[in-house]
């Protein structure tokens, strides 16, 4: 999957939808409720990975290698609320966000480095990739805090109808990750990892009127989740979702 040319063709989906539409945004964010449900990709950059064991009784092995990943998808579903008092400065624009969602790819291969130390401090290294079936899966539940301004409307003369309105933020939650691997270059191992880390999201989109309560629209989201293991770098992702909102 093109990274690049999903995010354009989102971008794009958000001006041909909302210039089909001759309305005005009608409802107050910072006031309303909403559940907001999307589906996208999420593009899970490349995890390092470095340890050290002892083999037999004349020589240890240090190991430093990536796990690749294709492009996943995922679901999800947010129930947004206000913070503060519409009339407040600034701090009346904030919403808060909470989120559920759950994500899978395929891992792709492995690359990467061992070295073996000799008792005599001499050493051998061996450097090489290979394939790897596997999948990761995780279940995301983290709380967002959104900042739109109410007064900005972008509009332009090609699209005379679009009403677009932008919002920007950061989230803060729990991720739990399954990392099951089947084999790597054919060498079964049928090995399973599990665990529960802390992780961090950036947050920009923008949402467009739609008809009556529901409104559509698209996001851009990079999230970083602290490492579950010793050794293991935490891991970083990129995701493009298209959303649909109900206000209530």
């Amino acid at each position: 999957m093109n990274v690049r040319n999903f995010i354009i063709g989102i971008s794009t989906s958000v001006l041909i939808a909302g210039s089909v539409n001759a309305e005005t945004y009608n409802f107050d964010l910072k006031n309303d409720n909403y559940l907001r449900f999307y589906t996208g990709f999420n593009d899970i950059q490349d995890v390092d990975v470095s340890g050290t064991a002892d083999i037999f009784d004349f020589a240890s092995i240090s190991a430093d290698f990536a796990w690749g990943f294709d492009p996943g998808w995922t679901v999800g579903a947010q129930y947004g609320y206000p913070l503060f008092e519409p009339s407040v400065p600034f701090f009346g624009n904030i919403r808060g966000e909470a989120e559920f969602s759950y994500s899978k790819a395929y891992a792709d291969d492995i690359d990467g480095t061992a070295t073996i130390t000799y008792a005599d401090g001499s050493t051998a290294a061996i450097t090489g990739s290979g394939t790897v079936n596997g999948k990761v899966e995780v279940v995301d539940i983290y709380n967002n805090f959104l900042w739109f301004d109410q007064n900005t409307d972008f509009n332009s003369n090609w699209f005379s109808k679009v009403s677009i309105r932008p919002y920007a933020g950061f989230g803060i939650g729990f991720s739990h990750i399954e990392h099951s691997i089947e084999d790597i270059v054919g060498e079964v191992l049928g090995q399973v990892e599990k665990g529960t880390a802390i992780g961090y999201q950036l947050i920009v989109g923008a949402d467009f009127y739609s008809f009556n309560n529901i409104t559509g629209g698209a996001r851009i989201v990079g999230r970083r989740v602290d490492s579950i293991n010793s050794g293991v770098d935490g891991s970083e992702s990129l995701g493009g979702q298209l959303t649909l909102r109900y206000n209530f």
